[in-house]
C-alpha cells in the first residue's frame, strides 16, 4: 500500500482485499461444514461427556446405522468417534483446568474418566503434560480485582 501513487490504485487494492477475503472465508467455511448427522452427534458428544458415549448412543440418537454413522462420522471430522470423545473431553479438561479450581480427581469423575489415573495418562498422552503441571502453567485466578 505504501507504494501506490493514487487513490484509484488504493481503490484496486481495496477490491483485491475484499476479494481475497472474501474467497478466504468461503474456503474456511467449505473446510468445516458437517453434515446434519454428524453435528448432531458433536452436540450429543457435547452434552453427555460425563458419561459413556457410544457409537450405538449415537446412531440411535441419529437415526443412522452404527457402521454407517462411524464411516461418516470419520470422513467428515477426520477422527473416529472413540478419537473425537476423547478429544472434547480433554478440551473440557483443558478448560476446567485452566478457569476453575476443581482438583484432577474431580475433573476425572465429571468427564467420565474411569479413574483419575487413567485420566492423567489420557491428558498427558494428548497434551505433553500432567493435569497438574498443566494446571500450574496456565491457571488463571478467577478472583476479581487482579
Amino acid at each position: 500500500m505504501d507504494r501506490l501513487q493514487s487513490v484509484e490504485e488504493v481503490k484496486e487494492l481495496h477490491c483485491d482485499m475484499f476479494a481475497f477475503y472474501t474467497q478466504r472465508m468461503a474456503n474456511i467455511k467449505k473446510e468445516t461444514v458437517f453434515s446434519l448427522p454428524v453435528v448432531q452427534c458433536q452436540d450429543y458428544i457435547r452434552f453427555h461427556l460425563d458419561g459413556h458415549v457410544s457409537l450405538t448412543d449415537l446412531a440411535e440418537h441419529v437415526g443412522l446405522n452404527a457402521s454407517f454413522l462411524s464411516t461418516l462420522f470419520k470422513r467428515e471430522t477426520g477422527l473416529s468417534v472413540t478419537e473425537y470423545v476423547q478429544r472434547e473431553r480433554i478440551a473440557t479438561a483443558k478448560n476446567m483446568l485452566k478457569y476453575s479450581d476443581y482438583t484432577a480427581q474431580q475433573i476425572a469423575t465429571a468427564l467420565g474418566f474411569s479413574s483419575q489415573s487413567y485420566f492423567t495418562k489420557v491428558f498427558r498422552q494428548t497434551t505433553g503434560h500432567t493435569p497438574t503441571d498443566y494446571r500450574r502453567r496456565y491457571h488463571h485466578s478467577t478472583g476479581f480485582g487482579e
